[in-house]
């Protein structure tokens, strides 16, 4: 009895996904629960929204970039998806950087990869109509995936955080729009 109250079938999962507004997930990867918010915006339409995923910077989590950055008041007016997953110890495994997330080998890259198909699967995102975006250390995880696993994201938008891996060589480069500050003395312009 009680596996039975706790099963959800998918069309009942779908929906809860689907639902317009602000719901909270979490996806098993690697031996650990992640978490993630997700943003579905208002009178979406029975059309399939392209998705952002939007990976905040070291010390932060989803929740703040989502108030930090506005997007959910772009999502709305333009008509797109964002989730927001929370990192490792509020750091993400970019390579050679940050914190914990890093030190201990992270699966960052595989996290982010299986989200993206889990939420692609859902009858509301468009699947092939995937970004990445990121602040500082999510803009560096962001840099590192494109170059990894560039089927994952169609294109890429990270602010304030350069590539920190050594090379990237790959027969499928990822379009990408790289957002630096001059003065930035946490992520220099050099």
């Amino acid at each position: 009895f009680g596996l039975m109250a706790c099963t959800t079938s998918p069309q009942a999962a779908d929906a809860e996904v689907c639902k317009a507004g602000v719901s909270n997930g979490e996806l098993r990867h690697d031996g650990a629960n992640r978490s993630y918010r997700l943003f579905i915006p208002p009178n979406a339409g029975d059309k399939p929204l392209p998705l952002v995923v939007a990976m905040h910077g070291g010390w932060g989590t989803g929740s703040n970039l989502a108030e930090q950055s506005g997007l959910d008041a772009a999502a709305r007016t333009h008509g797109f998806a964002v989730v927001y997953p929370n990192g490792s110890w509020r750091s993400w495994n970019a390579g050679n950087c940050c914190g914990r997330a890093a030190s201990s080998g992270v699966d960052d890259v595989g996290f982010i990869s299986a989200l993206k198909d889990k939420l692609a699967g859902e009858s509301c995102i468009d699947g092939s109509r995937v970004y990445g975006t990121g602040f500082s250390n999510g803009a560096m995880l962001a840099n590192r995936i494109a170059c990894e696993r560039p089927g994952v994201f169609r294109a890429i938008a990270p602010v304030a955080g350069g590539p920190m891996i050594d090379s990237c060589e790959t027969n499928d480069p990822v379009p990408a729009l790289l957002v630096v500050g001059r003065d930035d003395e946490r992520i220099p312009w050099k």
